[in-house]
């Protein structure tokens, strides 16, 4: 369907037009500010925190160093966030130097919502304050009490959590919120100063944060909340500048005077300046303040020859012409003059291990211009605790000479470059391992060691040298004494290695080395004789050979037809800088190594004379005898990716325009379209797939370029598939994320059964290999946590996906990742795997599927399941009765269930009711075990309400198996002894004597809950069934078998019970004893039942007297005598009469007898009343109309009338009859009208 078309339907729905979404921007701005802000939080564990592992609790001392190095990193961030716009802004400056201090609150409460600390300050690094232990964070020789230091500090704490950190907790503040923040607190359109551009700018940014902060939160009221922690921020920040103002008057816990202006606004970039104006004159220029002049006490003709100033700005080391040498302290301009050190330094290399601001220079190696090296630790106070001399000639560590020229001319020391290669804490006694690189005119030494922890120094009186006098040293003492140096054993390591220039000129007095980045360098430039030597720098080399590895070679340019030598040289990312006496050049660091910038000064300047970068900063400083020129790099790189990718270098090109997206979007999307049409022309489509991956072509057109039947763009498309996949990580993108994992899974499970169907088809072995990588890859794919959640959402297209492969085994695999059990156990009954079905059940909690599954398994694995029965106590043995009832069909499952019935009767509670499986018990054993069915009837008795099994159940069951014996035992329970009896004459007289005698020994019962109940037989019933036996023993012609039953029953029968059985024609012989013995115990009972006869027959004769005195009886009804039932005089009214003498009106009867009579009597005398009325009407219409005949028959017919209501009516007094006899336990009155009369009570 189209989108014309979706949209008419819409409408056609009712949709509201105003409230469709307009369409959001390409690039939101809190999503771009989000991805920035993670790279920082990455930058600054590596910056801030250096070579900590873990977080720590830190003292300010700490805490300002971070936040001094915090302010670059936190000016990238922004520039990134707001792109061109912002670097572009004259009042950028403004804007930061206000946003920072006030970013930095915002950011550290922030960290301690996200991480739950109310308690503790995070910092950007990942260290923390903790504001309950204040005075660890003030720990400070003053020694300031815990009590003091919480007095002074704990406010403004107190207020960053109360103000800041609770109410961020509350609001549960997410990043993007957090970064909405910022943006209203970096484009402040209140400050003084900014222009009309700057304003509108500020304005636009803003409106834009706003309403995706809105489209984010969709709750205004929380919005509001979140604006009103801006003035919390600038309350917290105003206290924080109020105790710095406290600490700098006071002089307590004294910041450096950089972070102080930091915190108040007033900050720079790390930048010193020390420069000659003169012989012996040095200026001292720190932006910000007034330059210092320098006064250095030299004689003339002595001048100033070298300046060699710290990475950091705080010490400097300057050599003269004539060899003396002088220790600065830059950061209080002081001048120490070292009288001991007596050479010509040319180079120092400092020591990484005192980066920081400290008053000393820890142990540093300075090369002098006789190629010497030496080893000095001078402090703040021009004091030297370490000066020696570690190697004459440095040349001499290598069997290397320079060609051509004497060691004098080869032997200046142009540049030492010093590194530490392990992270261990400086205190750590592990060794330390070292690297040194020194440059000289045509030669770079490469010098590695592992050294020591040096010892604590100890103040030494003279200066210890070689014999060398060349160095201009003196030796003061006799003895030499012992060394008190750091890096001596580094020019005796035999890890070495030496690279040398092939040629030699008298112009090239400097082997100038620069490497870049300063810290970490990637890259050296190294100008020699032979040209500029650019390479590759790796300090973590296992080789030392491979520290330097050059690339290339650019040979000297000729200016004006001659060579002229660089007098500085300088690296940035993609050029090289070259100074020369009246120009600098650029040259390109790609071939052909163009030159991209040439500045020539006028002449007036004077020549070049020195070239240093600054490695804070990373400007670099072009100085003549007159002016210093500052150069800076501006966006290098925005035409450097056009190079790479027209060379095909497609790796670099993407590397560059990706940090060129938020500048050059388009440069990005060029280079991986280019880069994608490489490897679709060389039928790389993976890798193609890979690159288009992160592009923002449309996905139908990228997918169109791989949906062939090709194996190879098979593969393209899903790697492409499962590239969008990972890059599909917002909420919003969900069914965007559901679709592609169907997808991808659609394919993986295609590839799948094809590689099934090639193994299945081929001998070869390595299919078999291929198949199983495949299954795992697809596996995998499965278990990846955004695959399982979508798949998890889909499970039955899932399931039916894999049913329409017929991949069994994945559907498998994916149940089981998802834990859906039935699934599991459905596709391993479905291939037959009973025993793996048993082990997954007993791996799982007992629940309903247990007992489900249990009766499918029990037809197959019989034995296993009754043993997983007895070794779980905890499956109910009520639950199972579909799967025991199952063991009837056949032996090898009967005998399991047996033993388990047995198992459960003999633990189970005696007063459970377990009757089901008795039944299942008694059924497996009537047929299965027929011989132990009468011993089991006969252990639990012959007392119904006792037996645990269903009596009716097992009648049923011994006559289905027609078990005599077990059949006649329970018609006995059943006290059906007639029954029994009968049963068992059929093959066991002897079981139906025993059946016979038991009935004295029964007692009647009742048994609970049911209406079945066995009474007492009487005597009748017993000789009946005693006389059943007498009948058997007649039949087969034992007649003294039969009189016997007389004796045997305990003469319960008689022989007068038992002549009516005997044949006619038996012998009186054999009665006669019988007979006799009969007659002698009958006498008086038979007298007895004479007596009684005669009574009886006088009895009859006066009842017969008694009812021929009442056909004549009459009642006499007298004028007072009134109606029992409404208490009025009886005459006047027809009226009924009974021989008790209860009187009725006719109507009263009616009444009083409808309440007694059926309801088909209730219906023939209201039938009759009606013909009555009827019939009394037409008889008096006759009588009217003088017709007498009509008139007596209808009388007649009243007459009749009237006899059979009174027959309804009359036949007992409704008093004291039959009737009222019957009701003398009903109710007066029913539950209904007794409510009723009882609530007529109520007042």
């Amino acid at each position: 369907m189209c989108r014309a078309c979706r949209y008419s339907k819409c409408l056609e729905a009712g949709m509201n037009p105003m409230g469709v979404q307009q369409k959001p921007e390409a690039s939101l701005m809190l999503a771009k500010m989000n991805d920035a802000y993670r790279n920082l939080l990455a930058t600054r564990i590596t910056v801030l925190r250096g070579r900590s592992l873990f977080p720590r609790a830190i003292d300010y001392r700490e805490a300002i160093e971070q936040g001094i190095k915090d302010v670059p990193l936190v000016a990238n961030w922004v520039s990134q966030c707001f792109g061109k716009d912002f670097r572009e802004l004259k009042e950028k400056n403004v804007l930061f130097e206000n946003f920072y201090t006030r970013f930095c609150q915002l950011e550290i409460t922030f960290t301690s919502h996200l991480k739950k600390t109310p308690d503790l300050i995070q910092l950007p690094s990942g260290d923390y304050i903790d504001m309950e232990n204040l005075d660890r964070f003030y720990k400070d020789e003053q020694q300031m009490g815990k009590e003091e230091i919480e007095r002074l500090f704990k406010p403004f704490y107190t207020m960053q959590k109360r103000s800041l950190i609770l109410p961020m907790i509350s609001l549960n503040l997410d990043h993007f919120e957090f970064l909405a923040l910022c943006t209203l607190i970096l484009w402040d359109t209140s400050l003084e100063g900014l222009s009309k551009e700057t304003v509108l700018l500020s304005a636009k940014v803003k409106d834009q944060v706003m309403k995706e902060l809105a489209a984010h939160l969709k709750n205004s009221i929380k919005m509001a909340a979140i604006v009103n922690l801006l003035p919390a921020v600038e309350r917290c920040v105003r206290k924080f500048q109020e105790d710095m103002e406290m600490t700098q008057i006071f002089d307590i816990y004294k910041s450096s005077k950089q972070f102080y202006d930091l915190v108040n606004g007033n900050f720079f970039q790390n930048g010193e300046m020390l420069a000659a104006i003169n012989e012996k004159t040095l200026v001292h220029w720190r932006e910000g303040e007034r330059p210092q002049e320098l006064s250095l006490p030299l004689q003339s003709p002595d001048t100033v020859a070298y300046i060699h100033l710290s990475p950091t700005g705080f010490h400097a080391i300057v050599s003269t012409k004539l060899g003396q040498n002088f220790y600065i302290h830059v950061k209080s301009n002081t001048v120490h003059h070292l009288k001991k050190l007596k050479c010509l330094v040319t180079a120092v290399g400092w020591n990484p291990d005192y980066s920081k601001e400290t008053e000393v220079t820890g142990p540093i190696l300075m090369g002098s211009v006789k190629g010497s090296v030496i080893e000095m630790n001078v402090g703040s106070s021009g004091m030297m605790t370490c000066l020696k001399e570690l190697i004459g000639q440095v040349a001499l560590v290598s069997e290397q000479r320079a060609a051509g020229g004497t060691v004098a001319a080869t032997a200046a020391i142009t540049d030492i470059q010093l590194f530490q290669l392990t992270d261990d804490d400086a205190t750590s006694p592990k060794p330390k391992k070292w690297l040194t690189i020194i440059a000289q005119m045509a030669r770079l030494i490469v010098l590695s060691t592992e050294l020591d922890p040096p010892a604590p120094p100890v103040k030494i009186g003279g200066f210890t040298s070689s014999a060398s006098l060349q160095a201009g040293l003196m030796n003061l003492n006799l003895a030499e004494a012992p060394p008190t140096t750091t890096f001596h054993t580094l020019f005796q390591s035999p890890l070495s290695h030496t690279i040398t220039a092939s040629k030699f000129s008298e112009k090239f007095k400097n082997g100038y080395l620069t490497m870049h980045p300063m810290i970490d360098p990637k890259r050296y430039a190294w100008i020699s004789p032979d040209g500029i030597s650019i390479g590759r720098v790796n300090v973590y080399a296992e080789r030392i050979q491979d520290v330097l590895e050059e690339e290339f070679n650019i040979e000297h340019r000729l200016i004006e037809g001659r060579l002229e030598p660089p007098t500085g040289i300088a690296l940035t990312d993609y050029h090289i800088l070259l100074a020369y006496s009246t120009r600098l050049l650029a040259l390109s660091l790609l071939p052909p190594h163009n030159v991209a910038l040439e500045d020539a000064w006028n002449q007036e300047l004077g020549p070049s004379i020195g070239f240093q970068t600054d490695t804070t900063t990373e400007f670099y400083w072009l100085y003549t005898s007159t002016v210093a020129m500052k150069y800076g790099t501006n966006d290098e790189a925005r035409y450097i990716w056009k190079t790479y990718l027209d060379r095909g270098d497609y790796v670099k090109a993407l590397q560059i325009a990706r940090m060129r997206k938020e500048i050059e979007p388009d440069a990005l999307e060029m280079v991986l379209r280019r880069q994608a049409d490489f490897y679709i022309q060389e039928k790389n489509y993976t890798a193609a797939a890979e690159i288009l991956a992160q592009s923002s072509e449309p996905f139908e057109s990228v997918v169109l370029k791989f949906l062939t039947n090709s194996s190879e763009r098979k593969m393209g498309l899903k790697t492409l598939l499962d590239k969008k996949l990972e890059r599909l990580t917002r909420h919003e993108d969900k069914m965007r994320r559901d679709a592609l994992v169907m997808w991808l899974l659609n394919v993986q499970l295609e590839e799948l059964a094809e590689m099934r169907r090639m193994k299945a088809h081929s001998q070869d072995p390595g299919y078999g290999e291929k198949l199983k990588d495949t299954t795992d890859h697809v596996q995998r794919y499965f278990m990846r946590k955004n695959v399982i959640e979508s798949i998890q959402t889909n499970r039955e297209a899932v399931y039916r996906m894999c049913v329409a492969h017929a991949d069994f085994e994945m559907q498998l695999f994916f149940a089981h990742a998802v834990k859906d059990l039935r699934t599991e156990i459905e596709i391993l009954m479905l291939r037959e795997q009973y025993i793996e079905v048993l082990e997954l059940l007993r791996s799982q909690r007992i629940s309903e599927l247990t007992y489900e599954m249990l009766p499918l398994l029990i037809e197959h694995i019989p034995k296993q399941i009754i043993v997983f029965l007895i070794q779980t106590p905890e499956i109910s043995p009520h639950k199972l009765t579909p799967c025991i009832s199952l063991c009837v069909k056949n032996l090898e499952m009967a005998i399991p269930a047996i033993k388990y019935l047995e198992t459960v009767f003999k633990f189970q509670n005696p007063n459970a009711d377990s009757k089901t499986l008795h039944n299942i018990y008694l059924h497996l054993l009537a047929k299965f075990r027929k011989e132990r069915v009468l011993p089991y009837l006969e252990s639990h008795g012959t007392i119904r309400s006792e037996i645990p099994y269903d009596l009716d159940f097992a009648m049923r069951t011994m006559e289905q198996f027609n078990l005599e014996e077990p059949i006649v035992f329970l018609y006995t329970v059943a006290g059906m002894y007639g029954d029994a009896v009968e049963k068992a004459l059929g093959f066991s007289v002897d079981l139906a004597k025993r059946c016979a005698l038991q009935i004295e020994d029964t007692e009647p019962w009742l048994l609970e809950q049911e209406d079945y109940c066995r009474q007492k037989l009487d005597e009748k019933g017993k000789k009946a069934i005693w006389l059943k036996i007498g009948q058997y023993y007649v039949a087969r012609g034992e007649t003294e078998q039969c009189i016997q039953l007389i004796q045997e029953s305990d003469h319960l029968i008689s022989i007068q019970d038992l002549l009516p059985i005997i044949p006619k024609f038996t012998k009186i012989g054999t009665l006669k004893p019988v007979i006799v013995d009969f007659l002698m115990r009958n006498k008086e009972r038979l007298e007895k039942l004479e007596r009684n006869m005669k009574e009886a027959t006088d009895i009859a004769s006066e009842i017969r007297d008694k009812q021929e005195r009442l056909k004549n009886r009459t009642t006499v009804v007298k004028p007072s005598d009134i109606c029992a039932h409404c208490t009025r005089p009886i005459s006047g009214r027809p009226f009924n009469v009974h021989s008790c003498r209860h009187f009725f009106h006719r109507e009263c009867l009616e009444s009083a007898m409808i309440p007694f009579l059926t309801p088909e009597d209730v219906s023939r005398m209201r039938g009759l009343i009606g013909e009555e009325e009827r019939c009394l009407g037409q008889m008096k219409a006759e009588q009217l109309a003088g017709n007498q005949k009509g008139g007596r028959e209808k009388q007649e017919k009243y007459l009749r009338i009237a006899t059979a209501i009174s027959a309804i009516l009359g036949s007992e007094c409704p008093l004291c009859g039959d009737i009222a006899i019957s009701l003398i336990d009903k109710p007066f009155m029913s539950d209904e009208e007794f409510a009723v009369d009882l609530n007529s009570w109520i007042l």
